[in-house]
């Protein structure tokens, strides 16, 4: 058998600047997460590989300029520029040979979620003070991916130039996606 872990953290530097606080570099970007994975071959013909993979990313702002402030500037409301990404990757590999037929089966799960928050006054803050009395807009997504898929194949060779293939292919993917533009 056979392990392999990894683990990182990097930083990715701002460049945008908020005109209302002063805060220069808001978009910086700061990431963590590992892989793990483990491999089982207790005979020639079989093996089972098992992987996980995590990452967590978050930022104080968005990489998003607005033209009329100049050039890579943008201004925030009181929470704005949120930015939080969170991701785990599952898969197990099993490969086996049934005689003569190469078994494989791939299984694989994921969860990913994202939540967001940007001060869209510049788009919309005409229309949130026409209809609200309100100055300000501002847009926020809170978003889930799961994932499930699952292959299964099964192949043998026919003489020396040919080879039979069988196999099926499975995918389950819900979203749940919640979006909103406020007047504030």
């Amino acid at each position: 058998w056979a392990m392999r872990g990894t683990a990182f953290t990097r930083r990715e530097p701002g460049f945008v600047d908020n005109v209302q606080t002063g805060e220069d570099d808001v978009n910086e970007i700061e990431a963590e997460g590992g892989r793990l994975s483990a491999l089982w071959r207790p005979v020639e013909d079989f093996s089972l590989k098992l992987s996980a993979l995590a990452q967590e990313s978050t930022a104080n702002g968005a990489s998003v300029v607005e033209p009329g402030l100049g050039e890579l500037k943008q201004s925030f409301m009181d929470d704005t520029g949120v930015y939080e990404r969170r991701t785990q990757a599952y898969s197990a590999h099993i490969a086996a040979k049934l005689g003569a037929v190469d078994f494989v089966s791939m299984t694989g799960y994921s969860v990913d979620r994202f939540l967001s928050s940007l001060d869209l006054t510049q788009v919309f803050g005409g229309f949130a003070q026409l209809f609200f009395n309100s100055p300000n807009s501002l847009y926020t997504i809170d978003q889930e991916i799961q994932k499930l898929s699952q292959e299964i194949r099964f192949s043998a060779p026919i003489g020396e130039r040919f080879e039979w293939l069988l196999g099926g292919f499975y995918t389950d993917e819900t979203i749940n996606t919640h979006q909103e533009i406020t007047a504030v």
